[in-house]
């Protein structure tokens, strides 16, 4: 009943803010309306769920102050380069740090780097475009195929109970501009593996208005190639889509490599039978994804796995009996060998959300969870718990008892778990007393969450839910505003959260490596030193906002992150960090 009320209340304090933002309304809404002229079922089902009462536009707070220059009206559009963490709004306006800013990125060689700029129209605008040139430096150039541009689409997305429209999807080719709306073009540039270090220039060109405008483009390629990724370093996305023909599960594949996800995940890939007291896993699935594994460079394979409810329907639906175990070890028995003789990458089974409350049918109960861990762990294989938080239930097994989860954390492999959501914080810290490999999950679709807080946690990897599983262009469709990349039919389109995780996982790089270079060069100048012990403390200092939701939800960072205003100093952090790598490293910049 609480809850009831506190949703009503929120929903009258938004129909409240609505009606005093009638023109932030119909700016919103029919930026929305138009981006999704080619989804007339998206532009329905907002239109029905506002007449409803379902959804409600709530208005980013847009503070800076912004007047065309003479050229800007001359021309009939204004651009400037904007922090790519920062989302754009219909309403947004450049702060003076845009309007000074550079189109300029720096990285090592191999990451792929975000130039983010803004056209303002002054009046509608059809067909605006961007172009770069390549890019021309000390070793060569940095060709036009390691350049892409695409523009970036309007959608809604949820923060709380309220619906923001922002810029969301990257989409290639030309896009119409609104009078008022600032449209984002999002240029990535490839680093080539072999680049020289140095400073690489180009020119950008906007095809908007009157005439075209021309700005200086620049990528400072650093002298040192980040350290190779530990055995237990992990990056994932949860991927919903099972094992679908290789055609499509090739692009996916690709898509996540190319953001820097180390690490692939999906459905249980093992089916079994148990007939007769014989046992029989079927590798098919198998045999087939392990090849594509190797062939896009997938360190390990972690999948979510219900094989212990399963084996125990199959075995004649009793729990823990003498049956249901020995099915349980011989099955991972049987595919620990597989793996081992094959060379698979690793496998990580993971078994998410142990609860009390529900679901124990599928066996995530207190006493399930632990024999599960202890007979996988008897074979050798890798096993990964995700816990929502620390428990606090009556256990199935024992009424008498409560169920503490942070009990079990010495089972699994990995511990995985909420940051920067206090429910969590018994996980991590019996984690850390265990001195076990942490990873993070849900904490946040943006570049804060997958880099800074990782590293501040002193976890060693993260992940975010239900990556492509929703469909282009309809943000009410189930998971729409929480996926990282949503599909279309020729594959998956990437979304700007998606383009800002692994912004955050090269942030969380840089940090490790200069950890590394660190501690292999003790006899190193001790300026040097202290410069990057300062850094790195700057780094685990560095603070947007603690979670407040339940963790439960798609992203409970989102308000925080909404006028988040560090995105600057976490770039200054990162190029300070590759500053002092190459400083101890005795390198000259």
């Amino acid at each position: 009943m609480k809850k009831v009320i506190v949703v009503l209340a929120l929903l009258l304090a938004g129909v409240s803010m609505s009606a005093g933002n009638e023109e932030l309304e119909k700016l919103y809404y029919n930026t929305f309306y138009k981006d999704h002229n080619d989804y007339k079922d998206a532009r329905t089902n907002v239109k029905l769920m506002k007449a409803i009462g379902k959804m409600y536009s709530g208005y980013y707070d847009e503070k800076n102050q912004f007047s065309p220059s003479k050229e800007d009206l001359d021309n009939g559009y204004a651009v400037y380069a904007v922090n790519s963490v920062n989302d754009i709004y219909p309403n947004s306006r450049p702060s003076p740090a845009d309007l000074k800013r550079p189109l300029a990125c720096a990285g090592t060689p191999g990451e792929f780097k975000p130039l983010t700029l803004c056209v303002l129209p002054q009046s509608d605008l059809s067909s605006m475009s961007v172009s770069v040139t390549e890019l021309k430096g000390p070793g060569g150039v940095i060709p036009s195929e390691n350049i892409s541009v695409r523009h970036v689409k309007y959608e809604y997305t949820t923060i709380g109970v309220q619906w923001f429209v922002t810029g969301r999807y990257l989409l290639k080719g030309a896009v119409d501009g609104y009078a008022g709306v600032p449209r984002m073009f999002w240029i990535t540039v490839k680093l080539p593996e072999n680049a020289a270090p140095g400073v690489y220039k180009g020119e950008a060109t906007v095809f908007a208005g009157k005439k075209p405008v021309k700005l200086p483009v620049s990528a400072e390629v650093f002298p040192f190639k980040f350290a190779e990724w530990s055995e237990n370093e992990t990056y994932w996305m949860w991927y919903y889509k099972g094992y679908p023909e290789n055609t499509w599960l090739e692009k996916d594949m690709q898509n996540l490599r190319e953001h820097a996800m180390n690490c692939f995940d999906s459905g249980d890939p093992f089916p079994v039978k148990y007939s007769g007291g014989k046992l029989t896993v079927d590798f098919s699935i198998a045999e087939r994804v392990v090849p594509l594994l190797r062939k896009y460079g997938f360190t390990s394979w972690m999948f979510d796995s219900g094989i212990q409810a399963d084996l125990a329907i199959q075995t004649g639906g009793k729990p823990w009996s003498p049956a249901h175990r020995s099915a349980l070890k011989e099955f991972a028995h049987l595919v620990a060998e597989k793996a081992k003789s094959e060379k698979w990458p690793r496998l990580i089974f993971t078994f998410d959300e142990a609860r009390e409350e529900v679901e124990a049918g599928k066996l995530r109960d207190y006493i399930s969870t632990k024999n599960t861990f202890e007979i996988l762990n008897s074979e050798g294989l890798i096993t990964n718990a995700s816990w929502s938080s620390w428990g606090g239930f009556p256990r199935l097994d024992d009424n008498s008892k409560t169920a503490d989860y942070s009990e079990l954390c010495y089972l699994p492999y990995f511990n995985t778990t909420h940051a920067a959501f206090p429910p969590s914080q018994k996980i991590i810290d019996k984690v850390n007393e265990l001195k076990k490999p942490l990873l993070l999950y849900n904490c946040g679709n943006n570049r804060f969450a997958f880099g800074f807080l990782t590293y501040q946690s002193n976890a060693l990897g993260n992940s975010k839910f239900w990556w492509g599983q929703a469909q282009l262009g309809n943000p009410t469709s189930q998971y729409a505003t929480a996926s990282c990349a949503v599909y279309s039919k020729e594959g998956p389109v990437d979304t700007t959260e998606w383009e800002n995780i692994r912004e955050g996982v090269y942030d969380y790089r840089y940090f490790r490596t200069l950890e590394k270079v660190l501690a292999d060069n003790p006899q190193a100048d001790s300026g040097a030193i202290k410069t990057a012990k300062a850094v790195l403390a700057a780094v685990k200092d560095f603070k947007i906002a603690s979670g407040a939701g339940t963790g439960l939800e798609s992203d409970f960072m989102r308000e925080a992150m909404k006028n988040f205003k560090g995105a600057d100093k976490m770039d200054e952090l990162k190029y300070k960090a590759a500053q002092s790598i190459i400083a101890l490293q005795g390198e000259k910049k």
